[in-house]
């Protein structure tokens, strides 16, 4: 079974008018019919009242009535009995619209009978000297212009929802064109067209922040797409040169006779190993920018996390004479992914014993600032250059031709290092020092 597709909004807006315009029509209709209702049995009250009194007044006064006083207004017409109920007097048509059978036999207030056929009698009852005056009102023209007046409303309604309707999906219609045009120019968007924006100034009032949170994200998908297009030329790059470094190796050693072997293998080892270090580091990276990656999150003393991660490098620092020293307040702890924040640090001495001149020092401390707990490496190697500090964190970037490959790096280190910053909803910092020197400083919460 197909599914069913929802009603558009234009037609969920016409059908809202019609409905919303019946239900007023409606109402209104039938508190009109009420007024003119009531109003007319007022009217047809007030003629029997009037031609009754008037015959019962003129019997008083002169014991008689002209025979045009026993037809009143309006279709009203009266009839006269003697004190024993014989008829005296009798208007014409009287007898055939309400036979003396009908009637009340004794002075009674103004009620409604059912009279002959299908027909419905407002009668009244007077004592009169020497007997009784009954008028009658014959209901049934009064009841044929309200069935013609309901049926005039009820057309009316349907009408006038009808035409709610019509005039309620030229209205939607019209007020969702701006939306439309939104949605043409969003789905024209391509990859070759991100730098275009959509124009706010067109926009309506409440399409404006639509336009504009629609306009924020052709800026990250263009700024995606950008850091895509520079990483995919990047790890060209960096996958070149070893792939070809593997090819000559492999060429030469087709070439060369069997003792050079062993030599050769051991560069294309190396190669390898490389490559596959680097990958795996994209691929950590990956993960770093998945939203989805859990922290294992705990509390962790901040000394303790800083010895833990100059452990490793303790043989390194003493073959390249640099000393490493740790500076941490012993009650400050960080809330914190205890194996990502090791590998942060590691990255961040790699880098510094890397460039430190021996018989330097490379520090590592922590200290507690304004958003949390900073966990600061310094050394005193050669700097990096202003230009690049503003570029720091990007993949495959070397400030400067000393930090290559050559000296073990692939440019993913503090881009790693940011990364993590950033799962812990932290921040990385590098800040050159003077005279020479380089402080990286990774904030992370406080425990």
């Amino acid at each position: 079974m197909a599914e069913r597709r929802p009603a558009s909004l234009t037609l969920r807006l016409a059908a809202s008018y019609a409905l919303v315009a019946l239900v007023l029509m409606g109402g209104s209709s039938v508190l009109l019919y009420r007024a003119l209702a009531q109003a007319g049995w007022r009217d047809d009250a007030e003629d029997v009242r009037h031609a009754a009194r008037m015959v019962a007044r003129r019997m008083a006064e002169s014991g008689r009535v002209e025979p045009r006083d026993l037809e009143g207004d309006a279709g009203v017409r009266v009839r006269v009995l003697d004190s024993r109920g014989r008829l005296l007097l009798e208007g014409p048509g009287m007898a055939r619209m309400a036979p003396e059978s009908l009637l009340p036999g004794a002075a009674s207030g103004l009620q409604r009978l059912e009279g002959p056929g299908d027909t419905d009698l407002l009668v009244e009852v007077l004592p009169c000297p020497g007997g009784l005056v009954q008028a009658a009102k014959d209901l049934h023209h009064r009841e044929r212009l309200l069935g013609r007046y309901r049926e005039f409303l009820a057309l009316n309604a349907a009408l006038v929802a009808v035409l709610s309707a019509l005039a309620g999906w030229l209205i939607a219609r019209r007020g969702l064109a701006p939306l439309e045009r939104l949605s043409r120019a969003v789905s024209g968007i391509r990859p070759e067209t991100l730098t275009a924006r959509l124009s706010a100034a067109e926009a309506p009032l409440e399409l404006q922040d639509l336009t504009a949170s629609l306009n924020g994200v052709l800026e990250r998908l263009e700024a995606a797409f950008t850091r895509l297009g520079t990483l995919n030329a990047d790890m060209a790059h960096e996958l070149r040169t070893p792939i070809h470094a593997l090819r000559l190796e492999v060429e030469g050693l087709l070439a060369r006779p069997q003792a050079a072997a062993e030599e050769r293998l051991a560069s294309m080892m190396e190669t390898l190993v490389h490559l596959g270090d680097m990958i795996e580091q994209m691929l950590f990276l990956a993960r770093t920018e998945d939203p989805a990656t859990h922290l294992k999150l705990e509390r962790l003393e901040a000394a303790h996390l800083l010895e833990k991660a100059r452990g490793p490098f303790g043989p390194l620092a003493e073959e390249r004479d640099v000393t490493l020293a740790v500076a941490a307040p012993p009650d400050l702890a960080v809330t914190g992914d205890p194996t990502l924040l090791r590998r942060a640090l590691h990255n961040l001495l790699a880098n510094a014993l890397r460039h430190a001149p021996a018989g330097s020092a490379v520090r590592l401390a922590a200290r507690e600032v304004a958003d949390g707990v900073a966990l600061e490496v310094s050394d005193q190697g050669e700097g990096i250059p202003p230009e690049a500090l503003a570029r720091l964190g990007q993949r495959f970037l070397r400030p400067d031709p000393s930090r290559s490959r050559g000296s073990g790096g692939a440019g993913l280190g503090l881009a790693i290092v940011q990364g993590i910053a950033r799962m812990h909803g932290g921040r990385l910092e590098v800040v050159r020092l003077e005279p020479a020197g380089t402080l990286a400083r990774l904030v992370v919460p406080r425990a």
